[in-house]
């Protein structure tokens, strides 16, 4: 669809049988900006319609730290396997990230639905090996289950990714430098904390983190 000027891409985030929507109606409303370049392939950004609506900064403060987490000025600096935890996520809110990693193999991501315990979270991996992103549901007493969902991840040169996410009740949207469009249902995700992390990674550095309402 088209305003005249710019076209979108709309679709469905699904529900899920056993998730409390009895009727399985086809889900909740995504929308996408898309770009359109020289070579034929098109990109995907948050609309800045959208992205405008978030206007309140909210505070966000360290929680729980585990590994090798540092905080440096504006920026975390985690390696090896290290994660820093953040407030609950009360409301539809915009999360802002810049990430820093450095080696060709480094696994790092965003983590949801943590509770106290932590035995049981949603990841979105970016995996630099694999050039993928990948959701999956972790259980800290029994590992990492397969990949629910995945989607390509372009790598760019310097390995930085400029990350907005869209939390809204337990819809997940995740752009990555205005490329990449991850849309995922993480149930847990309301009323629970979030969190970075690094699975393996000499230095990664998420910076500039902001959660606005």
């Amino acid at each position: 669809m088209s305003n005249g000027k710019e076209r979108y891409l709309a679709g469905w985030c699904p529900t899920r049988i056993g998730d409390g929507d009895p009727d399985q109606w086809g889900g909740s409303l995504v929308c996408h900006h898309m770009l359109f370049n020289a070579d034929g392939t098109i990109d995907l950004k948050l609309p800045d319609g959208i992205d405008k609506k978030f206007t309140t900064l909210k505070k966000t403060v360290l929680i729980d730290k585990s590994g090798k987490a540092v905080k440096k000025e504006n920026s975390y600096v985690l390696s090896d396997v290290a994660s820093v935890s953040f407030p609950r996520l009360d409301k539809t809110c915009k999360i802002e990230a810049t990430v820093k990693a450095t080696g060709d193999e480094d696994v790092f991501g965003f983590a949801f639905g943590a509770c106290d315990d932590k035995t049981e979270v949603y990841s979105i991996r970016f995996d630099l090996k694999s050039k993928k992103m990948i959701m999956s549901k972790d259980d800290l007493t029994r590992g990492t289950t397969p990949a629910q969902t995945d989607v390509t991840l372009a790598v760019p040169a310097d390995k930085q990714f400029k990350v907005k996410i869209v939390a809204e009740k337990s819809v997940c949207v995740m752009y990555v430098n205005d490329k990449i469009a991850f849309s995922n249902r993480i149930d847990k995700m309301p009323k629970n904390p979030w969190a970075i992390f690094t699975d393996k990674g000499t230095e990664i550095s998420f910076s500039d983190i902001k959660v606005y309402e």
